[in-house]
């Protein structure tokens, strides 16, 4: 007969497939959504009205950017501040965490950048991905270069692509595209890891997580093979992003928040 204490150890090594709750639906369309690290949702529709909501889905704030374009992009990862970026204009728009706006960063006054990514960086400043000449770059709030790296051939991503500094690793994630590239604070290159079909996001150390089918996959990238499986009930899933213990995902009927 199998010791149970052994079982016990082995569940608690290997971990079970665990529920998420669904416990909020924020109905609507949304061109992009982020959580920060409270677990708030930050949303921007098409027209660029940018919307906060608290984890049981009561609002916040709400502001309207619309004279900056349409369908922008969202990084809430600071707790203090939120990084807009409108690919049409070329503005990035540095907020508050009640969305006011606090500095306007025009690219277009700048160099010839061809952005192709952005995130934030862990020490408050920001990196871009340079589609023009392949580099990626972090850049103060005076356009500045702190640091870059040329990236080229199966480095390079293709397509959008969203940048995770957790002040360990950087994650380099784009649309489309098989595979993320994880390289170190200091820029050296370290892995290409190959992302399973679905969506993927980065917000707890050097763990990434996917979506494969309706199971929402968690999985060691620089630090052995540890995976965790939760099973979402639900159906459409599109994007998703995780803080600590919330997730939220898109679908056809809004944005959907669990636990």
């Amino acid at each position: 007969m199998s010791n149970p204490l052994f079982i016990l150890f082995a569940i608690a090594l290997l971990g079970l497939p665990g529920t998420l709750t669904e416990y909020a639906l924020i109905p609507g369309k949304y061109s992009d959504f982020a959580l920060d690290q409270q677990g708030n949702v930050i949303m921007a529709d098409a027209e660029g009205i940018i919307s906060k909501k608290d984890p049981a889905g009561r609002t916040l704030a709400t502001q309207a950017y619309s004279n900056h374009g349409g369908n922008p992009q969202i990084d809430a990862s600071n707790g203090l501040q939120v990084l807009v970026y409108f690919p049409s204009t070329r503005h990035l728009l540095m907020l508050d965490n009640q969305l006011n706006q606090r500095r306007l960063l025009d690219f277009n006054t700048l160099e010839n950048y061809q952005i192709r990514g952005f995130g934030l960086a862990a020490d408050g400043n920001y990196w871009i991905l340079d589609g023009r000449d392949g580099f990626l770059k972090k850049l103060d709030y005076q356009g500045r270069t702190l640091a870059s790296t040329m990236l080229a051939g199966a480095w390079l991503p293709r397509g959008k692509t969203r940048i995770y500094d957790d002040g360990q690793y950087l994650f380099l994630a784009a649309e489309n595209d098989e595979i993320i590239r994880v390289l170190n604070a200091t820029l050296n290159r370290l892995r290409l890891v190959n992302k399973p079909a679905g969506y993927w996001d980065a917000r707890d150390g050097s763990l990434c997580y996917t979506i494969d089918t309706q199971r929402l996959v968690r999985e060691g990238i620089s630090h052995g093979s540890r995976r965790d499986t939760l099973n979402i009930n639900g159906t459409n899933l599109q994007r998703f992003r995780v803080s600590g213990s919330i997730l939220a995902n898109s679908s056809d009927r809004g944005l959907h928040l669990y636990r």
